[in-house]
């Protein structure tokens, strides 16, 4: 049963795949620039080690012209070196060309730093970016921001140095709890975000040039401490217009190009999403341990990762 449907998933999702490599030759034609795709589906995969090797494979097999780069990169984030080592191997690729990463939806957190490394980051009406402000994981597994954490520590250091009364067992209570040897590590976290955003902005969208030096400088920073330090909320939507207002250069995507690149691009890629989920969900519910992962699509013009779950050896199916 299993493997029937995913058979069925299959051919359903190579007739979309063909349906949104059609959809980048258009859009190719219209910006005439190169295409490389990287679609992730939020919340079954993200950004990490691997993903630098898939897209690192991808792009040693094709052949590029002389014309610039279009990233269409839709992503919830991931890991920020990850990000990092991703932006060196695209702004090598496009050399002295110009590289802009197209934003179809949302490119949130770590994505958000890889977009920042392109000469310019094109959005459309329903596009968002998202603070890169560093997460840590908990104890109960939710991952929440450094700066939250600090946050409310410093609160705490606050009302001890204000000498507000507590009692000797409430002290030693907090102070068994607090991660106190991690509060210089949460700083470092914040200034090591930082760097990275610094270091992707000087690349291509902030380069110094002679005699504006320090405006640039300036303009980095801001943009730095804006998006590392300036929000309350990791998950805040940064749209086209505030983002702009942050310093980054932003494009607003044509109408023509818009359409394709919703309608031929981005709408088949969440269908292939929702197909899945609503093939995978039920399964999940009634498997023993199934282990949540993503399953990458290789295309002609780059990556498409999308839900997928694994089992464990002991309950996997056996081949005959």
């Amino acid at each position: 049963m299993v493997l029937d449907l995913e058979f069925f998933l299959d051919e359903q999702i190579n007739k979309l795949k063909i349906e949104i490599e059609k959809g980048c030759e258009e859009f190719e034609k219209l910006r005439e620039k190169d295409v490389i795709l990287l679609l992730m589906a939020e919340e079954w995969s993200s950004i990490e080690r691997d993903t630098v090797d898939d897209l690192w494979i991808h792009i040693k097999q094709r052949t590029f012209s002389n014309k610039g780069i279009d990233v269409i990169l839709h992503s919830p984030g991931g890991d920020a070196d990850a990000a990092y080592h991703l932006s060196t191997i695209l702004n090598d690729v496009a050399a002295d060309k110009s590289l802009s990463f197209v934003v179809p939806r949302l490119a949130k957190s770590a994505a958000t730093l890889l977009a920042c490394s392109g000469d310019s980051i094109v959005m459309t009406n329903i596009s968002e970016l998202g603070p890169i402000d560093p997460q840590i994981a908990t104890r109960t597994g939710r991952w929440i921001s450094v700066t939250t954490v600090r946050d409310a520590l410093n609160e705490i250091f606050e009302m001890l140095e204000s000498r507000q009364r507590l009692s000797d067992k409430c002290l030693d209570a907090l102070f068994r709890t607090l991660p106190i040897t991690e509060v210089g590590q949460f700083r470092k976290l914040i200034d090591y975000a930082r760097d990275l955003l610094s270091r992707v902005l000087q690349r291509r969208m902030i380069r110094s040039r002679e005699g504006e030096k320090d405006t640039e400088s300036k303009k980095i920073n801001k943009i730095c401490e804006k998006l590392t330090e300036g929000y309350k909320y990791h998950g805040m939507p940064i749209t086209r217009d505030e983002a702009k207002d942050i310093g980054l250069k932003i494009e607003f995507l044509p109408e023509p190009a818009e359409k394709i690149l919703i309608e031929k691009i981005y709408i088949p890629f969440k269908e292939m999403v929702k197909m899945s989920e609503e093939i995978l969900t039920p399964i999940i519910s009634v498997l023993p341990q199934p282990i949540i992962s993503a399953k990458k699509v290789d295309t002609k013009f780059g990556l498409i990762y999308l839900p997928s779950i694994e089992l464990h050896e002991k309950f996997s199916p056996r081949k005959e």
